[in-house]
């Protein structure tokens, strides 16, 4: 009996070792002629690459996707969130820029109830936006100057544009914060693209020193000339600024200097919207304030008018 134990336990070795062996060349690839061992050739990825649905509602659908930021060669990870009821329309889109050490879902809360009035969204999380758990590639250049902002913005208006479910007559930008200077500074290149401009919760210093902001990964081609508002001012579409009174970074102030700036332009509508209360962000606004961005939003998009702010906000 000892003997067929001290077998049995033989044949257990051997075979652990063996298959200890077969894993180690399977996980390394295959031994070729000369006896060295050929690498696993991995799948290419092509890009856009949409990953698996994250949440369906009544009235949305939101997809993850990472697009290639061919500039950069950065991945860029964005959730496309789509009207439940598209059909086989074209729809109107909102592009979302978040503020500093934002991510993709900190704008969320607007495409997902703007989805009840029949717009798309596409929210997503700049380049070096996020230091400790980050989704899109950029980790080295955290926290990423607004130059490599655009650029990634850039990628993301492209992208849009090929959606067939996208009205690309409808594409707007929306910017909060440090999100709104990356909005402001692209802008002027996209008249033929964007249809009008949202600017939340931010604003330009009067001396400049936003736009002279510190950071990583400078993309030099799109740092603005010294004249910064004239090359603001060049954006000729509509530009609505949305800001609370209590926001503790000074972005109400500065909303209402950028405002000015707008306002001096030939062509293009320029209003400001001061609000009760809140804090810096949208998630900071009054509930009574958030409902009245959502009815201007929906109101300019629908009919082109520009409403005017709502009483007791």
């Amino acid at each position: 009996m000892k003997e067929k134990f001290a077998t049995l336990k033989k044949i257990a070795v051997a075979g652990t070792l063996a298959a200890a062996a077969m894993t180690a060349v399977f996980a390394s690839g295959c031994t070729n002629d000369t006896g060295k061992t050929d690498p696993v050739e991995k799948p290419e990825v092509t890009y856009p690459q949409y990953l698996t649905e994250l949440k369906s509602t009544d009235t949305y659908t939101e997809t993850p996707v990472y697009i290639m930021n061919e500039e950069t060669d950065r991945r860029v990870y964005c959730i496309e969130t789509v009207p439940a009821d598209l059909g086989d329309g074209k729809v109107p889109l909102i592009i979302y820029v978040h503020g500093g050490n934002g991510d993709a879902t900190s704008l969320i809360a607007l495409p997902e109830n703007l989805a009840e009035s029949g717009f798309a969204g596409i929210t997503f999380e700049c380049c070096g936006a996020n230091k400790f758990s980050p989704k899109s590639d950029g980790k080295e250049i955290y926290s990423s100057h607004y130059t490599s902002r655009i650029s990634d913005l850039e990628a993301v208006i492209e992208h849009a544009k090929t959606l067939d479910y996208v009205d690309t007559d409808k594409i707007y930008i929306y910017g909060q914060s440090y999100g709104g200077l990356v909005c402001m500074m692209d802008a002027p290149y996209h008249n033929d693209d964007i249809q009008g401009m949202f600017l939340e919760s931010t604003g330009l210093t009067e001396d400049g020193s936003m736009v002279t902001a510190t950071g990583n990964g400078v993309v030099d081609k799109y740092l603005p000339p010294e004249d910064y508002e004239s090359f603001m001012t060049e954006f000729t579409k509509d530009v609505l600024i949305f800001c609370s009174q209590e926001d503790e970074t000074g972005a109400h102030e500065n909303g209402a200097y950028t405002a000015t700036v707008y306002e001096s332009r030939a062509e293009g509508e320029t209003k400001f919207y001061s609000y009760k209360g809140g804090m810096h962000s949208f998630s900071g606004f009054e509930k009574e304030a958030k409902e009245d961005v959502y009815r201007i939003i929906t109101a300019y998009i629908t009919t082109g008018e520009i409403l005017e702010q709502g009483e007791n906000t």
